[in-house]
């Protein structure tokens, strides 16, 4: 009788405890890219990289340019008084900075964050 064990893929043995659950153990890569040699490998690493960075950065760059201006504007309409035009109380307009303070943090961290290069 042969159990669960016995009809894995070899890639996945080492991956799979008694139950059939995946455990913590070696990643599991695809066959197309484990018949790729180092340089190979290496190569597909730092294409995948740069399409990640191309698409990415610049929407958290836009993101950050517009939370930026956000806060600088924010300000402004305080002094415009903004509370008094839209009969806002104190705690009201405390909360817009505070929403718009949690995107301009957010935006600096995700930035921030660096990817491996090859």
């Amino acid at each position: 009788m042969t159990t669960k064990e016995d009809n894995l893929p070899k890639e996945l043995e080492d991956a799979v405890d008694k139950k059939g659950k995946l455990t913590g153990g070696p990643s599991v890569m695809p066959p197309s890219l484990a018949n790729l040699s180092e340089a190979g490998f290496a190569k597909v690493r730092h294409q995948a990289i740069l399409k990640l960075d191309t698409r990415i950065m610049p929407c958290m760059v836009l993101m950050y340019i517009m939370n930026y201006l956000d806060r600088q504007n924010i300000a402004a309409a305080k002094l415009a008084q903004i509370e008094q035009d839209l009969k806002m109380t104190h705690v009201q307009y405390q909360t817009c900075v505070s929403i718009l303070f949690v995107g301009y943090s957010a935006s600096i961290i995700l930035t921030q964050i660096k990817l491996p290069h090859c």
